[in-house]
């Protein structure tokens, strides 16, 4: 059999030597690889797999790449037996004999390897992903056993202790057994490191000392490095030496600090992520078969240990609801912050619930964002439930419900039927219940057929590297579609300058979408730039307040010395110092003139959106028209839900309905979705909607799109029927700048003084969030739950606040009084305080517009005298006289100059606003 092969090679061109050939007869066996039967077996023995369903949850992780990190290994054996085989071939060709070159049986493996799974209730996740690493190295054919041992906490009547166990064994093993100095053995332990054994005062860096001293050991870290700082490690950078013998301890490996060389007063463990290129590294370094040097990251054990505190994730158990969801969205990927909010819809909530709901909404997201949420500080685990059963802190679901469609509510609840047990169902189906009730979900309607139509284009991911200065900028828009060729255009046009300022100005009627293409360049670029600023540009007060932060946020000199504060701001970013890679955004500017002395100089890039046709004139210009008859119809298609999902042809009907306008195609595709209509009783009713006279005779600029305020109208009769609440809240949110309105503005703890047609709405957290749900549903407002708040688009404004609105004269002062009560609330008393700007900051840009000088109340008034104190504070002595002024010229006219309250603001405004 030899022979022929060998003369099959050479007529090939081929002479392998003894060596090759056995090489690549090994090789050929190896790759023979299938599913096992009766699953997986290491040494003719079946290895039982964890405990707990599986979900399907799986990090990434190919079997090929897995062999290929794993190749330093395989040398290492190789080594050995081209060793003998070579003495072998010498004795042949000495004796002069031509004997046939035997068949290896099996290639020699080296090493053993021995996984330890922590199994705190946190690595329940992990599950999944740790089967399938155990199946690849199994598979892989580089270790001679495969062994798993399990490690846990002994509870609380043992604080300090650690059970361990082998799978599908007993408890009450020692951990020494874990190592097995009279073998060449690797020890992975597996583990996100944030449960009791890993804090400073646990068992693990006690353990892992031990170990090390007898084999190599190394920590593969389930959680990804972004989320390091959530657990106990600290990291340190560090290069490993190659040229080691195959399978030292680490205490005989060495290493270096990156930085400045020096050693470690200590045993250093390496610290993997779940990665081909991380596992690579390692084995390279444990095989003594590289040369030179790797570099890693390792945790080191003896002084100063490196262990820490977990990052808090909000334990309090008497922490507010809205306060456990901003500390989570601060520090959440937009992937992790879409999934928590399906998960609120989820009940029960077990592992196996989590990773059905994750595949049937996000299949797009890894383990680790299902990681976030768990590790987030949003869920705890229900007591005394032997089947692991996890729920929201209270208030926290209500909360994050508020943020789903109708559509996405039912959708989530379809994926857990087929992963629960019968022990959960009667809880299914009471939460199903009270669920559909409460947002109101429509009987299904017959299902429509599937439409075949043209892909949609998929969205460039977010960038994964993120600016080291973020300002206010909105949460991506995660149903944006289409307007890749002005996206293109954008970039292209701040790309191609160089090192010169760029001022690209997206100009275009209202509700086209210049914001939303703004928000959707940064998130899709904000690599490129190391500091990228969002400034509500509609009022000069609001620039100066948003500069002046950005002056803080470089550290630049405080507000009392010489210059005002954002006037250093703009010559930072002129000068690029600290950063030259900057994007600033001026959103919704009024003319040019406006806002001259604000625009910054300097080697950074500038957007600029506005709906003054002025800014069309410059060469720098990108007129954002109406969106195409294909893009509205993928923008349709994307707000629809599949059960009531339109056809190509009936999607043109609405999209022509729409006139291309996004922010009617949205209201046309969300009342869609939450209305048994169909699709002809739709179009009628839209043409039916009786529009105001004055109305129609301004009828796209500068006034209001017929289309819009009669998808407007028709959401609005509907709301008035079924949520007369929502309608409530609607007018007074327009009775604030078109500019996020805080949620704790919203919410106060004592309603006593306001209207009781407000009250119970804006004094539950509940009552006011299924409120602001109901206007999310129909496209009404925005809410950007990353930054708690909520937004209204100044065409809604214009709708239901301006001279042509409906709205009754005692229904518009009665609407405004509350809107003044809530400044009036939430303002706090001493300007002067730091600790108070950032609720100064957040009423600045909503003083004005509330209509807050015609108001008659002298805690108004001295509220607007407030206001200019803490401007004076905070560095904006423009804005503070500005203020004043406007306030002055107004009372003047309203009370006369000789009122109190006028004499009394002269008096400060002339004196510098020092109180």
């Amino acid at each position: 059999m030899i022979e022929r092969l060998l003369r099959a090679l050479g007529d090939h061109g081929q002479d392998p030597t003894v060596e090759e050939l056995a090489d690549a007869l090994w090789l050929a066996e190896r790759q023979r690889v299938g599913p096992p039967q009766g699953g997986p077996t290491v040494a003719g023995r079946h290895v039982a797999l964890p405990v707990g369903q599986d979900t399907g949850l799986v990090a990434p992780l190919r079997e090929l790449d897995l062999q290929r990190a794993l190749e330093p290994l395989r040398g290492t054996g190789s080594l050995m037996r081209r060793s003998h085989d070579e003495e072998t071939l010498a004795g042949f060709t000495a004796s002069g004999t031509l004997l046939t070159v035997p068949r290896p049986t099996s290639p020699r493996r080296v090493f053993d390897l021995t996984l330890v799974v922590d199994v705190s209730p946190s690595m329940a996740l992990w599950e999944p992903t740790i089967r399938r690493l155990r199946t690849l190295m199994t598979r892989a054919g580089v270790f001679g056993q495969v062994r798993t041992w399990l490690v846990e906490e002994s509870g609380s009547s043992d604080p300090g202790k650690v059970t361990v166990r082998t799978e599908g064994g007993v408890a009450g093993r020692r951990a020494a057994e874990i190592v097995m100095p009279s073998r060449r053995q690797l020890v992975l332990v597996l583990s996100d490191c944030v449960s009791g054994l890993w804090q400073e005062d646990g068992v693990m860096p006690g353990l892992l000392r031990s170990w090390s001293r007898w084999q190599p050991v190394a920590i593969l870290q389930m959680l990804p490095q972004r989320m390091w700082r959530q657990s106990a490690l600290s990291p340190v950078p560090v290069r490993w030496q190659c040229e080691s013998l195959p399978g030292a301890a680490n205490t005989r490996l060495t290493c270096h600090r990156r930085d400045d060389g020096s050693t470690f007063d200590g045993v250093a463990i390496p610290v993997l992520e779940l990665a081909p290129r991380w596992l690579h590294a390692w084995t390279t370094v444990v095989s003594g078969t590289g040369v030179g040097g790797v570099n890693g990251l390792a945790h080191v054990i003896g002084r100063g240990t490196g262990l820490r505190e977990p990052e808090p994730r909000t334990r309090d158990q008497a922490a507010r609801p809205a306060d456990r969801i901003r500390q989570f969205l601060l520090n959440a990927s937009p992937e992790a912050a879409a999934l928590a909010g399906y998960l609120a819809a989820a009940v029960p909530l077990t592992v196996p619930v989590m990773g059905a709901v994750q595949r049937r909404m996000a299949p797009h997201t890894l383990p680790s964002h299902l990681a976030e949420v768990f590790l987030g500080g949003l869920l705890c685990r229900v007591a005394d439930d032997k089947h692991r059963l996890y729920d929201f802190h209270p208030g926290v679901r209500e909360l994050l419900l508020a943020r789903l469609t109708r559509a996405e509510v039912v959708r989530t609840m379809d994926a857990i039927p087929t992963v629960i047990g019968p022990q959960h169902a009667s809880a299914v189906g009471a939460a199903t219940r009270e669920v559909m009730q409460s947002v109101h979900v429509p009987t299904a309607a017959t299902p429509l057929p599937q439409p075949t139509r043209t892909p949609v284009r998929e969205r460039l991911p977010v960038t994964t590297r993120k600016p080291r200065i973020w300002g206010a900028v909105p949460s991506r828009n995660p149903r944006f579609v289409g307007r890749e060729a002005l996206l293109e255009q954008l970039h292209s046009r701040l790309a191609t300058q160089g090192a010169a300022r760029l001022t690209c100005s997206l100009h275009g009627l209202g509700g086209v979408g210049k914001t939303q293409l703004a928000v959707e360049y940064i998130h899709r670029y904000a690599g490129e730039y190391d500091l990228v600023w969002w400034i509500a540009a509609q009022q000069r007060g609001a620039i100066r307040t948003s500069l002046t932060e950005l002056s803080v946020r470089l550290g630049l000199p405080g507000p009392h010395d010489l210059g005002e504060p954002w006037t250093r701001a703009l010559a930072a970013l002129h000068s690029g110092d600290p950063y030259d890679r900057w994007l600033v955004v001026f959103d919704n500017a009024d003319s040019p003139e406006d806002i001259a002395e604000y625009v910054p100089q300097g080697s950074g890039h500038l957007i600029i959106t506005s709906r003054n046709s002025v800014w069309s004139l410059g060469e720098d210009a990108i007129d954002v028209g109406v969106m195409s008859p294909e893009e509205s119809i993928s923008l349709l298609h994307r707000h629809i839900p599949p059960e009531r999902r339109l056809s190509d042809i009936d999607a043109g009907r609405f999209a022509e309905m729409a006139d291309g306008l996004p922010i009617t195609l949205v209201q046309a595709a969300e009342f869609r979705a939450w209305t048994p209509m169909t699709v002809d009783q739709h179009l009628r009713s839209f043409e039916d909607v009786h529009v105001v006279p004055a109305l129609r005779d301004d009828a796209l600029s500068p006034g209001v799109p017929i289309p819009l305020y009669k998808t407007w109208k028709m959401a609005i009769d509907r709301l008035r029927v079924e949520h007369p609440a929502a309608v409530e809240l609607l007018e007074l949110c327009c009775f604030f700048a078109p500019e996020p309105i805080p949620l704790s503005l919203l919410s106060v703890r004592d309603a006593a003084g306001l209207p009781k047609s407000f009250a119970g709405t804006l004094s539950g957290g509940v009552a006011l969030h299924l409120a602001l749900r109901e206007l999310s549903r129909f496209a009404l407002v925005q809410q950007d739950f990353r930054r708690q708040t909520v937004q209204v688009h100044r065409l809604m404004q214009t709708v239901v606040r301006g001279s042509k609105s409906p709205m009754s004269e005692p229904r518009r002062v009665h609407v405004e009084h509350v809107a003044h009560s809530l400044l009036l609330r939430y303002a706090p008393r001493d300007p002067w305080n730091r600790d108070n700007w950032w609720r100064f900051k957040e009423i600045q840009p909503h003083l004005l517009p509330s209509g807050v000088l015609d108001c008659h109340a002298q805690e108004m008034r001295h509220l607007v005298v407030v206001q200019a104190q803490y401007l004076d504070a905070s560095g904006d002595r423009a804005g503070a006289r500005e203020l004043r002024e406007v306030a002055l010229r107004k009372w003047r006219t309203l009370r006369g100059p000789d009122d109190p309250d006028v004499r009394a603001l002269e008096w400060v405004h002339h004196d510098g606003g020092t109180p």
